[in-house]
C-alpha cells in the first residue's frame, strides 16, 4: 500500500510539472524543479509576489510566497476576504473561495449565508482543492475525491456524487465535475447544461479545468481539447501548443510557450475577449474578467465588463501587492 500511495503521488507531482500551475485550482510553485518549472512556462523564482492566481466570478486572489492570501473584486458573500494563515494551494468558485492550509486542511470562506453547505468542508487531509459554481472538490493523498456544497442545491445534477476512482487531479465547473484518473485519461460527473453529457474526448492528459458548462483538457504535448457546451464558442481551442490553460464561466484562456495569451469562448457584453500585451507566466479567468501573472510578479487583468458597466466589481481593480 505505502508502495502504491508512494508512486501515485510521484506520478501527480510529474504530471503536475508537465501542465504548469493550475489557475482556477491554483497550485503554489515552491517544491518541484526549478528547470521542470521553466520548462512548463513557470517563473520558479521564490521570491515571486504572485506565485499563483484563482479567479471567480467576479473577484480573484492570489498567493503570495509568504503562502498567504490576497484578493479584491466583489466581496459579498466575503469571498474576497481570506482568513489569516499559511496556505499552500488555492480555487475561486462563483461566490465562494477555498485553499488548503499548511496542514493539510480544506478551508473556505465567502459563505455569509452557506446556503449549500458550500464552506462546511470536510475534516481530514487534501493535495488538492477545485471550487465549481457552489461545490468545492478535495483531492486526498490516497487519490479519492471528496465534495461538498450540493445542500439544497437547485443545480445538484451529481457534480457532489465523484465515482469510486482514483485520481491525480480533479476540477470543478458550475454543475459538474471531473478528474484525471490514474491512467491519464479523464472522467466527469454531475452533468453540463439541459442534462446533457458531452462525449470526452479519447488519449490522455495532464491537466483539467473546468467553465460554468464547458471542460478543457491539457495534453503532454500541449495541445488543448475542450467539451462541452459551445454556444461561445467555447469548445473551439486554437491549434498550437500551450503551456497552462485556465477556465472562466465561458471564456478559455491559454498560455503559449512563448508567454503570449490566447483567449477563446464568450465575453458578454464585449465584442471579443481581447489578449493581454506582453508576456505571462500563469492565467486566470471569471465570468466578465481575466487575469494573469508577468514573470516579474506583477498582476495584469483585462477583458473587464459588467451589464456594460464596466469595472462594476472592483474585478480588474488589481490592488497594490499588501
Amino acid at each position: 500500500m505505502v508502495e502504491r500511495t508512494a508512486t501515485r503521488l510521484c506520478l501527480a507531482l510529474a504530471l503536475v510539472v508537465v501542465a504548469g500551475l493550475m489557475t482556477g485550482c491554483s497550485l503554489r510553485a515552491g517544491n518541484s524543479s526549478p528547470d521542470a518549472e521553466q520548462d512548463a512556462g513557470q517563473d520558479a523564482s521564490p521570491g515571486m509576489p504572485y506565485p499563483s492566481i484563482t479567479s471567480g466570478f467576479w473577484h480573484s486572489c492570489v498567493l503570495e510566497s509568504a503562502e498567504s492570501i490576497y484578493c479584491w473584486g466583489r466581496d459579498h458573500e466575503g469571498q474576497s476576504s481570506p482568513p489569516d494563515g499559511v496556505f499552500t494551494q488555492l480555487s475561486a468558485g462563483a461566490d465562494h473561495t477555498c485553499a488548503i492550509t499548511d496542514t493539510s486542511a480544506a478551508a473556505c470562506w465567502g459563505c455569509e449565508t452557506n446556503d449549500h453547505g458550500q464552506c462546511d468542508a470536510p475534516g481530514g487531509s487534501f493535495v488538492q482543492i477545485a471550487a465549481g459554481w457552489h461545490h468545492t472538490c478535495g483531492l486526498r493523498a490516497d487519490g479519492t475525491v471528496e465534495c461538498w456544497g450540493c445542500i439544497d442545491s437547485p443545480i445538484d445534477t451529481g457534480q457532489c456524487d465523484p465515482p469510486a476512482d482514483s485520481f491525480l487531479r480533479i476540477c470543478a465547473g458550475s454543475r459538474h465535475s471531473c478528474g484525471i484518473k490514474t491512467n491519464a485519461t479523464v472522467t466527469c460527473w454531475g452533468d453540463y447544461h439541459d442534462n446533457t453529457d458531452p462525449e470526452i474526448p479519447a488519449g490522455l492528459f495532464t491537466k483539467c479545468v473546468a467553465g460554468g458548462y464547458v471542460t478543457c483538457g491539457l495534453r503532454a504535448n500541449g495541445t488543448v481539447d475542450c467539451w462541452g457546451s459551445n454556444d461561445h464558442g467555447e469548445c473551439d481551442a486554437p491549434a498550437g501548443s500551450f503551456s497552462d490553460v485556465a477556465a472562466g464561466y465561458n471564456r478559455i484562456c491559454g498560455i503559449r510557450f512563448d508567454g503570449s495569451v490566447e483567449c477563446w469562448g464568450g465575453c458578454y457584453f464585449m465584442d471579443e475577449c481581447g489578449n493581454p500585451s506582453g508576456t505571462l507566466v500563469q492565467v486566470s479567468s471569471g465570468v466578465e474578467h481575466s487575469c494573469g501573472l508577468t514573470a516579474d510578479g506583477g498582476v495584469t487583468c483585462w477583458a473587464c465588463e459588467t451589464l456594460g458597466l464596466g469595472d462594476y466589481h472592483g474585478q480588474c481593480d488589481v490592488p497594490e501587492q499588501p
